[in-house]
């Protein structure tokens, strides 16, 4: 833990004055300004600090406001970021908290969420945002703040040149609210980012906003999802003359055809904007048509969210016509859509010639096998597609054995995701011989698939030569007993696979032995799930000196049931990854710090481990490796103290 150091590293002299400085009714807000930086309340504040970062969970605002107050005015508090959360009154906390902002210099971030805050305890804050000069973030999400609360926070935009961010979704906003901070972006300089999404900002509230928009020259990205809100006349009509406003999110707005076509009439003009999130805005087959005319002229536009829509094959046909001369499109999302096969035509002969698109997502659409058959042929000669999402569309054995021929000519592709679609073993053999030879997915997601333990042997013999695939999913399969043991044994040739999921599939107690055995050798796996088996009998000490040998496990899920985590194994298991994490981010450094060697629980294994890894350090870093284990000797020894 990093404790924070509020004391001056001389003592003060005499006479000094350690106190908040109080009002001229000598209090600070509610509170009597009575406590000094020795006060215990303050010192336990202190010490719960870890990093900088300060956590308030469940606490109440009113019992913990002076002591945080006394602590935020000290010049030498290095708290950084402070999250309260409290389902009690807050305002008169509140207040004592901001006059200990007004005085703050370290605090950049900020997160309260207090549902009965009201607006008299936001004016205190806003007050004190008028003067804070270092708070970058605010985020009062969910906090139910009305119109007076926002009106008070927007006049202090008019003047703070310094807060960056901040997030006012899932609160009361309406028109009104809107119209008050709408006049603050007029004139604000410093906004780079603001979240209104989940408000009820209504088609006034939009206008407000959109004649903002068109002066404000600062604001970067903004969220409206789901503001009840279909006006897309007003905010085109602003985007037509915005050129900064670069990431919007319109998500789970009903702007539907119409609403798509006079976006994408400002889109035609609209010079800065990259990312343009419409998930879930019922947009069918005609504001698919608007949205590829605006591509075919559009040099800005990246990223679009187009999921969730009922996009059909002509939507689709015209959305691939425009992929083909248009050149800035690189992340395009069009995920349970109704894409059929003349639409999988279109852009698979789109993806022959299209130079840009870097991300594919066509998952949950049930395109089918047949459909997509197009798509292996353009996978095999497109040159810069890297990840593509086709889980749940009704993929069988026969269409994975086809793309599995692709992927042994594709050079490019990184990331592939085949979850929840029906392929067997015979698929998965198939892709294992894929992986034999292709040497660019770096991550492979087979997961709710019914590959059973036929798979997994063809699957282990992929690993065994395979350099390149790190993230292996195979959640929610068959893999039984035998299959675990065989991934376990290809896992102590591999040294590539970084990440295996082996969540909910049948292994037993020897797949468990075989793991453990193979996590003692294994030198690159981060991350193994394996909960939720059908492991019955678990050698507690097994599993605790494979996890103390091994160097490189951060997360072990051995879960078979609700209650494991709370058991003496599932904390002991987090101690031990804890303390390896602890070791190896220590051991590039100048070795482990007595302090912290003597925090860790199993000094005397995590040596042994550190002396294994001293063989395989270079020689300039094998001396890092020695000073380690002598701080973990220290720690297992008092100094001075002969073996």
């Amino acid at each position: 833990m990093n404790v924070l150091n509020l004391l001056p590293s001389e003592a003060p002299a005499a006479g000094a004055n350690n106190k908040l400085p109080r009002a001229g009714n000598g209090q600070v807000g509610p509170f009597a300004a009575s406590m000094t930086l020795d006060d215990p309340r303050v010192r336990r504040l202190d010490a719960m600090a870890e990093n900088g970062v300060l956590q308030l969970n469940g606490s109440a605002i009113d019992e913990m406001a002076e002591p945080l107050a006394v602590l935020l005015a000290s010049p030498h508090c290095t708290v950084t970021r402070i999250c309260i959360s409290t389902n009690r009154e807050g305002d008169a906390g509140l207040a004592c908290l901001s006059e200990g902002l007004r005085r703050n210099a370290s605090v950049v971030d900020l997160e309260i969420r207090c549902p009965k805050l009201a607006s008299t305890g936001l004016a205190a804050l806003s007050a004190a945002l008028k003067v804070n000069r270092t708070l970058v973030a605010l985020n009062l999400e969910g906090n139910r703040i009305d119109a007076v609360g926002v009106g008070s926070l927007s006049e202090a935009l008019k003047v703070n040149a310094t807060l960056a961010r901040l997030n006012l979704a899932r609160n009361a906003i309406g028109a009104r609210s809107m119209a008050a901070l709408s006049e603050a972006l007029k004139v604000n300089r410093a906004l780079v980012a603001l979240n209104l999404g989940e408000n009820e900002i209504s088609d006034d509230g939009m206008a407000a906003l959109s004649a903002a928009l068109k002066v404000n020259r600062t604001l970067a990205t903004l969220d409206l999802r789901a503001i009840c809100s279909s006006d897309m006349m007003s905010l085109s009509e602003a985007l037509t003359v915005n050129d900064t406003l670069a990431t919007l999110h319109l998500k789970r707005n009903a702007i539907g055809d119409h609403g798509a076509a006079l976006l994408s009439a400002a889109l035609k003009a609209n010079k800065g904007l990259t990312t343009l999130d419409l998930d879930y805005c019922e947009i069918e087959d005609d504001g698919a048509a608007s949205l590829s005319e605006a591509l075919k002229v559009n040099r800005s536009l990246a990223t679009l969210y187009l999921g969730n829509n009922n996009i059909r094959h002509d939507g689709m046909t015209r959305v691939a016509e425009a992929l083909k001369v248009n050149r800035a499109l690189s992340r395009l999302y069009v995920e349970d859509n109704r894409i059929d096969a003349a639409g999988m035509v279109a852009l698979s002969e789109a993806l022959m010639t299209n130079r840009a698109l870097v991300t594919l997502d066509l998952g949950l659409c049930a395109i089918g096998s047949v459909a997509l058959a197009p798509l292996w042929k353009a996978l095999a000669t497109n040159r810069t597609l890297a990840t593509l999402n086709l889980a749940y569309n009704k993929l069988d054995d026969d269409s994975v054995v086809a793309l599995s021929e692709a992927l042994k000519a594709n050079r490019t592709l990184v990331t592939l995701n085949l979850a929840m679609n029906g392929i067997e073993d015979e698929g998965a053999a198939a892709l294992a011989e894929a992986l034999k030879v292709n040497s660019t997915l770096v991550a492979l997601d087979l997961g709710a698939n019914a590959i059973g333990d036929h798979g997994a042997a063809a699957l282990s013999q992929a690993l065994q030569v395979n350099s390149t695939l790190a993230t292996l999913s195979l959640k929610s399969n068959r893999i039984g007993s035998v299959g675990g043991i065989l991934l376990s044994e290809a896992l102590q040739a591999n040294a590539a696979l970084a990440s295996l999921h082996l969540f909910g599939n049948e292994l037993d107690d020897a797949a468990l032995v075989a793991l453990l055995e193979t996590l003692k050798v294994n030198r690159r796996l981060e991350n193994l799930d394996i909960a939720y088996n059908k492991i019955r009998l678990i050698d507690e000490d097994a599993v605790l000196n494979a996890l103390t040998v091994n160097r490189t496990l951060d997360r072990f899920d051995l879960r078979q049931d609700h209650r494991f985590d709370d058991s003496p194994l599932g904390r002991s298991i987090r101690q031990i990854l804890l303390e390896n994490t602890k070791v190896r981010s220590a051991l590039p450094d100048a070795g482990l710090s007595l302090e912290l060697a003597s925090g860790l629980a199993y000094p005397r294994q995590v040596m042994h481990a550190i002396t294994q890894e001293l063989a395989f350090l270079p020689p300039g870093r094998r001396e890092e490796g020695r000073a380690t284990i002598r701080a973990l000797q220290a720690a297992i020894q008092p100094p001075g103290k002969n073996n």
